[in-house]
């Protein structure tokens, strides 16, 4: 029992409460037909504001001049001065509910009103690689970047991939372009409408070795070792813009 009177605490606390306009009136109150809500379901983008009330009505349809609580998440909706603001990103619920006078031996009437926080508008895709060159038979990965109009970052966009032609280098739905036969690509990412592209022209591997460095000359089973990857040319030079797959 001590366990869940306080999680009813904890779920108070992480509400925001509003009283609408209207004093406690018992007679006020028995009149209440219903609870009114102006819109039966609210979209709002993330940071924004709609307007948001709800009314008390008589069987007749005019408004009643009535106490009526509203409440929502306060971590994800914020209410105050007939607008609802999105926090969170998600959807949520306002609950309004009549405020009884004390002795009142009628359940308080209630009702419920979805609330879905969108994101904003993607304004702007950044999309880097790690590589500036392409080779074939290579992959290299790139980053990508969503920024909404206000400023902020998309999480974890789901990034649509394209190549301007296959047979030089493919690309797949993370982003790992793979060399395929040297010539001109262009690989191109979209997101709700929004695009950004990066051209690379596509060479063929040069006369390489590979060296493996590091690592100790004993082990024991369960040992981690690392090692580094060294690519040179017939120079010598060591050549970190080829990627090690």
């Amino acid at each position: 029992m001590k366990r869940i009177h306080l999680l009813s605490i904890a779920y108070c606390l992480l509400m925001a409460t509003g009283i609408l306009p209207g004093s406690i009136n018992a007679q006020d109150e028995n009149r209440v037909a219903r609870l009114v809500p102006s819109a039966d379901r609210v979209v709002v983008a993330l940071g924004s504001q709609m307007p948001f009330s709800v009314n008390a009505v008589d069987s007749s349809g005019s408004q009643v001049d009535a106490a009526i609580r509203v409440v929502a998440p306060r971590n994800s909706l914020r209410l105050s001065d007939g607008f609802v603001e999105g926090l969170s990103q998600g959807e949520f619920e306002i609950t309004a509910t009549l405020v009884v006078g004390a002795g009142s031996e009628s359940a308080p009437m209630s009702i419920s009103v979805p609330v879905i926080v969108e994101w904003p508008p993607i304004e702007d895709l950044k999309l880097a690689s790690r590589h500036q060159t392409l080779f074939v038979s290579t992959t290299i990965q790139h980053d990508i970047v969503a920024q909404h109009s206000d400023g902020s970052q998309r999480p974890d966009p789901q990034v649509s991939w394209k190549s301007s032609d296959p047979l030089i280098a493919t690309v797949d739905g993370f982003g790992n372009v793979t060399g395929i036969s040297s010539g001109h690509v262009t690989i191109e990412a979209s997101f709700e409408g929004v695009s950004a592209s990066l051209s690379y022209e596509v060479e063929a591997v040069p006369q390489i070795s590979l060296t493996l460095r590091g690592g100790p000359t004993e082990a024991r089973t369960g040992d981690v070792i690392h090692f580094q990857a060294v690519i040179t040319d017939m120079t010598g030079e060591v050549r970190t813009d080829i990627p090690v797959n």
